[in-house]
């Protein structure tokens, strides 16, 4: 019990030292962010940002739609329980919007948390598990297609460095094989297990560890329960991870750059790549306009375009997510006053 009360007050000290950093990186991030935005020029972002026009906008803007729409459709396939499409996309936005503004690990948690409210926690919990299960497959194989095609193909910029995001493109899969051999080892029962070893979960009850049992299971078993769901799940996010591909093209033309289709595409593969250090990372924002600028110097390109590539990419994620994102915050605020 005096183990147990010790490791439950350095978790505890733990947690509010990591809250403080991020939000200390986060300060320190947006002062980046400012400052590189400054570099680059204020006239050039916004001479860019005109080039792009209402035409421009719209294309980026469908494109992605289509990509919520192609990730929304996935998740609905994963859950046990079917709720309407726009709700699990709105509920999508919002974790995806949290995510990309907040110093915090909000993000999946409010996801989770908007999805339990309408089919409960345990079906939550499975379909997103399932989600991601799969996301951490499809994303690192899109980006290794469009590198490796592209660089087959030949580009208009550093053919090494093509031929380098293709083999960070295979270590991206490491994820996924370790998510792998997680599940096939029962990854909820032991979160389950280390939850009450640090004190976070010491009270749950049994039922808790029989209940991550029966999860580990159903997604052990989700492909040959119920094969045609799985299926979907992939097929909706490789249509998802195609929409961000056409975006990323869009975003590129729209701001004047004359490159061909298979230079657009390294580039949406190796910003693809860039995500993952991106994720990393306590804080999202000023840190992804950064790694537009590191893509496009690696790259022999001009690294303010990159970040202003980013900057086209943030806008548009605060239209498309934090639109509906918005709306299912206050959604879900509005059912817990009325219940």
């Amino acid at each position: 019990m005096a183990v147990m009360n010790v490791l439950e007050k350095i978790g505890r000290v733990l947690a509010r030292r990591k809250v403080v950093l991020r939000w200390l990186f986060f300060v320190l991030a947006v002062g980046g962010l400012v400052w590189l935005l400054d570099s680059v020029g204020w006239s050039t972002i916004g001479g860019a940002l005109a080039h792009v026009g209402l035409g421009g906008g719209a294309v980026i803007l469908a494109f992605s739609v289509c990509e919520n729409l192609g990730d929304a459709a996935s998740l609905r396939a994963a859950l046990p329980r079917k709720i309407g499409l726009f709700e699990v996309m709105t509920y999508n936005c919002a974790g995806a919007i949290a995510n990309d503004l907040l110093p915090v690990e909000a993000g999946e948690v409010l996801k989770a948390t908007l999805v339990s409210a309408r089919i409960g926690a345990q079906d939550s919990i499975a379909g997103t598990v399932v989600w991601n299960y799969v996301f951490k497959f499809v994303r690192p194989a899109m980006a290794l297609l469009a590198a490796l095609s592209a660089s087959i193909i030949g580009t208009q910029v550093n053919q090494a460095a093509g031929w380098t995001v293709v083999a960070a493109s295979v270590v991206a899969f490491v994820p996924f094989a370790v998510l792998v051999l997680l599940v096939r080892r029962g990854a909820a029962r032991l979160a389950v297990r280390l939850a009450q070893l640090v004190g976070l979960g010491r009270n749950a009850p049994e039922h808790w560890i029989a209940a991550a049992s029966h999860l580990d299971e159903r997604i052990r078993h989700f492909r040959k329960e119920r094969p045609g769901d799985f299926r979907r799940v992939i097929g909706y996010q490789l249509l998802a991870r195609t929409a961000s591909w056409l975006m990323h093209v869009a975003v590129i033309r729209a701001i004047g750059l004359d490159l061909d289709l298979a230079t657009c595409t390294i580039l949406y593969a190796g910003f693809s790549m860039a995500h993952y250090l991106v994720t990393l990372m306590p804080a999202k924002l000023g840190v992804g306009e950064g790694a537009g600028y590191m893509v496009f110097s690696a790259f022999g390109l001009d690294g303010g375009t990159g970040v202003i590539v980013y900057v086209v990419l943030r806008l548009r994620t605060l239209v498309t997510s934090g639109i509906p994102g918005l709306f299912a915050v206050l959604s879900h605020r509005r059912g817990r006053l009325e219940a």
